[in-house]
């Protein structure tokens, strides 16, 4: 496309997303920080995308001593 990302999904949209932690699209339509355009056609990605980030922390397995803790 040529765009800077930032152009397409701006940090305070990514916040917006990470905030809500949708997890159908309907959940991402629903956010009033993203434009409806974004919303509507990247709904089902966004809320996939959060969906399987939560399935992957969920299957860490929780010892401590994972980087950073």
């Amino acid at each position: 496309m040529g765009l800077d990302p930032g152009v397409l999904c701006p940090n305070a949209s990514l916040e917006a997303i990470a905030l809500a932690n949708p997890k159908t699209a309907e959940d991402v339509v629903a956010i009033p920080e993203l434009k409806r355009w974004l919303a509507e056609s990247f709904g089902e990605e966004l809320s996939s995308l959060v969906v399987d980030h939560e399935a992957r922390k969920g299957n860490k397995s929780g010892t401590g001593n994972e980087k950073g803790q």
